[in-house]
């Protein structure tokens, strides 16, 4: 397979691969916001005393950033996929 044949496939392709990518994202932003939530409540550790609050620091600011990440490249799958459909659909035939 070569020439347009071959651009159909590799495009199909990279469709498929945004579309895992991008359902990859929306779950771990969606879990990182459960976290978020979770950390907001009242949680009992097994931690000592000394260590809890600067450990939930550092996991409210990870899961924060792990949400921001994961909803970065959520809008870049979005954004790219919908570029790949609008030039796509510009082209006449099987080559779309």
């Amino acid at each position: 397979m070569s020439g347009p044949a071959m651009a159909g496939v590799y495009r199909e392709q990279t469709l498929m691969v945004l579309l895992l990518f991008g359902a990859l994202s929306a779950v771990m932003a969606l879990l990182s916001s459960n976290l978020l939530l979770q950390l907001s409540q009242e949680s009992y550790w097994e931690l000592p005393g000394w260590a809890t609050r600067p450990m939930q620091g550092v996991e409210a600011t990870l899961a924060g950033l792990c949400l921001m990440l994961n909803l970065s490249c959520l809008l870049l799958c979005l954004l790219h996929g919908h570029l790949g459909t609008e030039l796509g659909r510009g082209q006449p035939g099987h080559d779309r």
